[in-house]
Parts: structure tokens; sequence; C-alpha cells
């Protein structure tokens, strides 16, 4: 069970299951506050056992509670809740509780100070201890936010609090103060295993924000935040997925494992999102939760998807080769499957197709979209990239997917784009090598693909080309014609090359494969496929799985591809498979990584790949079952 202890500064970090028990008096206690107030809902401050011992333990130290938190941080309530620290001399606050009980600590301890009256109500500054029971990270960042009410008129309302109520005139001021950050954090997954699963999806679609907003802010992000970054957003698409509706892991004897891994995930992604500055993700949650009452990380989890297409789209639109995602190392191998639609498809997977699953569903209509944009033009203090165009238009165009919950453009094809490379024309092509372009016309029987004119810009590498993949065509002796283009499909759908896809597809049929073996390949291991491939065909795509989304193969995986290899010399079957795989592996990125298009249409639409094997192909992994990671945090801990 992972267990750590961070030293500061900032912040002492003890993290590890039972800590609050074991040590959270004692760490209290050393920091030297003499009133202390507690801070969280009622739940957190009288039902929580061990939060009821802490109490007990640190004694006459308590002299007070605050058991009101409301989402979104509304200023009355810490006018309200500043009056009683006031009243109460507090020096130190312990928050019991996530985001929303903390924000409301952090703005006591940034705005206290600038209203004191005197010494006889802030005898200095507060104190944060932070006892987390979400994945929001706020406990290791110094940001925070507060909604101010515009219209008091509206506060009737908001005290009432009953359905979250919509189109409050507030807006929603974020914060940075090193002076907020706790000087304590005890991270106890015990804390939560009871939290409830649509509030711990949310909270875990908030961490991963965090990740992705650390990467795409700043154009040269800092080793650190990278490495936390891209660590947080493996761990959490690694363990997420163990946990089902009622809030369980399957496997109860691992529960505890991968609550501790979710958390530590989730303090990664924070710890990455505070070395950089807030951008459009948390601008927008921020507008919705100050405008329209949205939870703040129900916000994150509904917005997520589609601001990672907007910023897929600008880099791609900008003909960006690196983007600030490259910075995003995922397991050990780079997938040209969009983030955005991977993103959205592990989001309805787990909230299995229930609301809420749009901004629609929390309240939002389409009258509200300008305001929302208007909001964020105004006061959103958005960073500025120079590959990411800022507008109204574009910010739309987000919302409107966003509200009805469409997903990123997907339809088994494509979005349009433009080649990156231009396309040479016959008479073009024949003028760069006229003895290169004869051989390659000569294996295209005079019809060229658009490949071939782009490689033609460099004729060295279009011979090279030309021959290599003339041999793995044509001259391959242990593989037939059927299993040749099943292996190059398979590459196809797992690198989302969908001009790959579309030119072997009718090559496949031809040589004997069916157009159900085909739709099959998006998940080839399911129960319903298993008729469609025979033993053979199962360990040649097992070995291309691991070759193309691991790249490291197992042993157990080359065995099992000796022993149904069926031939006199195996050897050369293994050599011939493992060349095929590689080449149309180098083909597709290829591909992908100009822009090329297809010639024409045909009745190919490449099969999606389901959820899990997202995760798997993007996290570099064999399943989601538990495991300990061995990597250490950034720090001088």
């Amino acid at each position: 069970m992972r267990e750590f202890v961070v030293k500061g500064p900032p912040a002492r970090i003890i993290f590890g299951p039972g800590c609050v028990s074991r040590v959270g008096a004692a760490e209290i206690r050393t920091l030297g506050c003499k009133r202390l107030v507690m801070v969280g809902s009622v739940r957190s401050l009288k039902n929580i056992p061990a939060v009821v011992a802490l109490q007990s333990e640190l004694g006459d130290l308590v002299v007070g509670t605050i058991p009101r938190v409301k989402e979104n941080v509304y200023g009355d309530l810490v006018e309200e809740a500043g009056k009683e620290v006031g009243r109460l001399r507090a020096d130190a606050l312990v928050v019991v509780g996530g985001g929303t009980a903390l924000g409301l600590a952090k703005a006591l301890a940034n705005l206290l100070p600038l209203s004191s009256t005197g010494p006889s109500q802030m005898p200095s500054p507060l104190t944060i201890i932070s006892i987390p029971t979400t994945y929001s990270g706020s406990e290791v960042t110094s940001y925070h936010g507060v909604s101010v009410v515009l219209n008091p008129a509206a506060q009737a309302l908001i005290d009432k609090d009953a359905n979250k109520p919509h189109g409050i005139k507030a807006r929603k001021v974020a914060v940075r103060n090193q002076a907020v950050r706790p000087a304590l954090v005890l991270y106890d997954a015990h804390f939560l295993q009871s939290l409830p699963y649509p509030l711990t999806i949310s909270s875990l679609f908030n961490a991963l924000a965090h990740a992705f907003e650390a990467l795409w802010v700043n154009p040269m992000p800092s080793p650190q935040a990278c490495w936390a970054a891209s660590e947080s957003v493996n761990i959490i698409l690694r363990y997420i997925g163990n946990l089902d509706p009622s809030g369980r892991v399957a496997d109860a004897s691992e529960s505890l494992v991968v609550v501790n891994e979710l958390l530590y995930g989730a303090y990664l992604a924070a710890y990455s999102l505070d070395t950089e500055d807030l951008g459009l993700q948390h601008r927008l949650a921020h507008v919705l939760g100050g405008t329209y009452s949205v939870p703040h990380a129900q916000a994150h989890m509904l917005l997520l998807p589609h601001v990672l297409r907007f910023y897929e789209d600008a880099w791609a639109d900008g003909g960006e080769k690196t983007t600030p995602l490259s910075h995003l190392k995922l397991g050990q191998a780079p997938s040209t499957q969009s983030l955005a639609r991977c993103i959205f498809d592990i989001q309805r997977s787990l909230v299995h197709s229930k609301p809420p699953l749009s901004l629609q569903d929390v309240g939002l209509g389409q009258p509200d979209l300008e305001g929302v944009v208007d909001t964020l033009l105004e006061h959103g203090g958005i960073p500025v990239r120079q590959d990411v165009p800022i507008s109204k238009p574009l910010l739309l165009g987000l919302l409107q997917h966003a509200i009805s919950g469409e997903s990123p453009p997907w339809e088994g094809r494509p979005a349009s784009r433009t080649p990156r490379i231009s396309y040479l024309s016959d008479q073009d092509f024949r003028a760069k090598d006229p003895e290169a372009a004869s051989k390659i016309m000569a294996r295209r029987h005079g019809q060229l693909l658009h490949l071939d004119r782009v490689l033609m810009h460099a004729p060295t590498v279009a011979q090279g080309w030309n021959a290599m993949f003339g041999s793995l065509r044509s001259g391959l002796r242990s593989i037939d014609g059927r299993l040749r283009e099943l292996v190059i499909l398979r590459v196809a759908v797992v690198n989302q090359a969908y001009y790959e896809y579309f030119q072997h597809y009718p090559v496949f049929l031809k040589e004997g494969g069916s157009v159900p073996e085909a739709e099959a390949l998006g998940n080839w291991r399911s129960e319903a496929s298993k008729h469609l491939f025979g033993a053979k065909d199962r360990a040649v795509l097992a070995y291309v799985d691991e070759m193309t989304g691991r790249i490291q193969v197992q042993d157990k995986t080359v065995k099992i591809l000796f022993a149904t290899a069926s031939t006199e010399a195996p050897e050369s079957f293994v050599v011939e498979l493992t060349a095929l795989c590689a080449g149309y592996n180098m083909v597709s990125r290829f591909l992908e990584a100009l822009h090329l298009t297809a010639e024409s249409e045909n009745s190919a639409a490449l099969p999606r790949m389901p959820v899990d094997i997202h995760i798997q192909t993007l996290a570099g992994i064999e399943s989601t079952k538990t495991h300990e990671t061995s990597h250490s945090y950034p720090s001088d801990s």
C-alpha cells in the first residue's frame, strides 16, 4: 500500500490509509495552533468515527465548528463564517471535506486579515489543516474561488438551495494566494471509501481536468508538471475502471488499494496544476458555477471532452506537429485516437448513460450560451496562447456540444482535414525520379495513391518504401492473403488510422475475409466475436495488439503464437508477422501524421474500440486489475 511523507514547504503531507487515526492529532499539535475550528458538513464532522475521535483527542484545542458548507462558496457564507471565526478567535481551521469545504476555509484565510478590526478578532493568520474526502486536489493548490452575488434579491434563492437554483446573477472569482495553502494535509483513503459513486466519478474528472490543464495553459510546461500530469492521468485511467455503480470495487479485498491509488493520482494532478495558471477549462467551470450553480466537479466532468476537442482542433488547424498534449506520456505507446473521444467514451461508460450527461441536464438552455461566453470573455482572464485562438464563435461551438451532450465528431470516418504535404501530379511524380516512378506505377498498375504522391517528395524514401511493401504484400511465404489483411486492419483499428483501414478493407474481403470479421475487429476478444476467429487468428491478433499498443510483447503471447503457427517453419512465420505488423504501424503513423486523405469513398467504417480497450491502449496495460506502482513524488520528501 502506498504511503509517504512530504516534509514541505509549502505543506507537510502525510499520505497513507489510517494516518488520521494514527498520527493526526500529534501532527496537528506540532503546528502549535491553540484555537482550532472544525470546518465541514454535519455528516463529516459528526458521523465519521475517525473525525469524532480526532476531535476528542484534540480536546480543548477545538473551540468550535462551522458545519455549513455550500457549493461554489458564496460571499455571504464567507462573511457569516468569518464572523464566527473572529468571535472564536481561531488561529487554525481543520477542514474535513473536499473542494467546497476547503474553498470556504481558503476564502476565510484569504479575506479575514483584510477585514479584521483588530487583534481580538484575528490573533494571527489562519492556518489550514486539510483532511480530504474527495479527489478535488484543492488541498495542495493556492487557488480558490468565491461567488459574488450581483443582485441581492436572489440571495433568498441561494439560501433555499433545494434545487441548486439556476441563473443567479453571480460571478465566481478565482483567487490565487500562496498564504491559503494548507500547512498540513492528511491523505487517508478510508475517508473516500464511502464517497457516493456519482461524486466519485465527477471528482475524478475534476482531477483529470487539473492534469490536462497543467499542460495546455503554458506553452512550455515544467518537467515536474509534465511528469506529474502524465502519471496522474495514467493512474486514474488505470484504476477508475475498477469502480462500479455501487461505489464499491469488484474485488472487496482490493478496495482500499484502488481508492488509495486514485487519491494519489488526484494529488499529482493538483500538484501539476499548481505549477501553472488556470485556463479555459477552469474559467468555464467558474462561470457555470457562479452564474448557473453547477457543482464544480460536475462542470469539469461535462466540459472536459469538449475542451479537449477544442484544443485538439486548434492545434490540428494550425498544423502543429508537437502540441502541449505531446508532453503527456501515456503508457508505452502513443495513440492516434482522439484523446477527447477517448475521455468522452470513458465518461459515458462510467456514468452508465444516466444524467447528467450534458449541460442541459444541469439546467442550462440554448439561450444561456451567449451569456456564458460573454461572461467568460469579459471576466474570464483566460491565459492567451498564440496557437489557440479564443473567440466567441469558437467558444459557442464548444458549448454547443457540451449542452447537447454530443460526442466529439465520430462516424467511423475522420473529420475533413487538409493534407500537410501536397499531392504530386502524375507529371511531377514522374519528373522527381523517372526510374523510381516507373517501378512504383508498375506495382500500382498505373493507379497512384495519395500515399505515393506524398512519398515521392523524397524519391529515395519512396523507392525503399515501394520495395519493402512490395515484399510485405506479395512476397510473404508463411502468411496467406486473408491473415495478412486481418493484421493490417487490426493495426489500423488500434491506431485509429482511417485511410489505412479504407484502403485494405476491400482487399480483406477479396482475400476471403468477411464483413462480420472486419466489423468485429473493434473488440475481437468479446464473447460475441469468439466464433469468428480461430485459435491462430486470436494468437496473431493478441501479438499485433501488444506490438502496436504495448510495444513490448510478453513471453506468453509469443509462446502461444508459436504453438498455433501450424507451419513447418514457425520462425519464418513469426518474423514475417512481426515485419508485417511493424511495417503497417509505420504506414498508419505516416498517414496520420501528414493527414493523408482517401482517394474516394467506400462502405468501410472504422470499427469503434470499446472503452476498456481505449484505456488499455492509452495506458499501455493489459487490464485494469490493480497493482502497485513504483514512482515517487517529485519533491524533497
